[in-house]
């Protein structure tokens, strides 16, 4: 009733009633496995002068597995309009690099192998040649031969395998993403030797000797002992039992033994 009254005046200069765009930069897109790019890197997106926000599904590419995909994105303006675009996104395998090998004595805690002739079993362990390799399996060879997927344990991109057959020759391993496979890793010599090496003694009239012995023993002696001497290659004859032991370069031992029952004087 007294009149009091307050004004306001509010000027408008411009109304933004336009929506975002949004546009694929490509229809078909292709990166390797692993690969990190933002989804958003995809698409080309323009705002009105309100600004505003974009939003993908998924936010990035680097869980994605092998295999064709669809990528999604949707701008909102500043004004609450919005706009969707898709494309497509195919993630291809990767072949790993070329991995290094380390060869020890039986298992990862045991002494590394210098490529000497032993009669133990190898433990091979595979190391990738890149942080990245996504590895499925590993394969070895020997020497020139064909490659041979091992039955061994992978572990993230690492692997590890024993080799425990008799050989005399050179290991190669490579790491495989299925069917795609690194180069062949420098190789290793591998000499395992299971095998006893064998022996015969022969007696004459004053010797107890070796007839014959295996070509790859190392060291061989003969003694009237159970347990293994190596002092004497031949003893001079007597009634008993003789023991000839012998060696060979990957340690493994052989024995063989004579009986003599009864030696003589005579001449004749």
């Amino acid at each position: 009733k007294a009149g009091n009254k307050t004004e306001r005046k509010i000027e408008i200069t411009s109304i933004d009633d336009a929506g975002p765009s949004i546009v694929a930069k490509s229809s078909s897109n292709e990166i390797k496995m692993g690969t990190n790019n933002k989804t958003s890197s995809y698409f080309i997106v323009t705002y009105s002068i309100s600004g505003g926000a974009i939003s993908c599904t998924p936010d990035t590419t680097g869980a994605l597995n092998v295999g064709n995909h669809t990528l999604k994105c949707v701008a909102t303006g500043g004004n609450g309009k919005t706009a969707e675009a898709t494309t497509k996104l195919k993630v291809v395998p990767l072949t790993p690099s070329t991995p290094t090998i380390t060869t020890r004595l039986e298992s990862s805690s045991g002494q590394v192998y210098n490529g000497t002739w032993t009669n133990k079993s190898i433990y091979i362990e595979i190391n990738p040649g890149s942080a990245n390799d996504v590895v499925t399996k590993f394969e070895y060879k020997i020497g020139n031969g064909n490659w041979i997927t091992a039955s061994g344990t992978i572990n993230g991109n690492k692997g590890s395998f024993v080799y425990s057959s008799e050989v005399d020759n050179t290991i190669y391993v490579r790491n495989c993403y299925q069917n795609n496979c690194s180069s062949a890793s420098n190789g290793k010599t591998l000499k395992i030797d299971k095998t006893a090496p064998t022996c015969k003694l022969t007696a004459n009239s004053s010797k107890i000797s070796f007839s014959q012995k295996a070509t790859d023993v190392q060291k061989a002696g003969i003694t009237k002992n159970k347990s293994a001497d190596y002092t004497n290659a031949t003893v001079n004859i007597s009634t008993g039992t003789f023991y000839g032991y012998v060696i060979d370069k990957a340690s493994n031992t052989g024995t063989c033994n004579i009986e003599i029952i009864e030696t003589s004087s005579s001449r004749s």
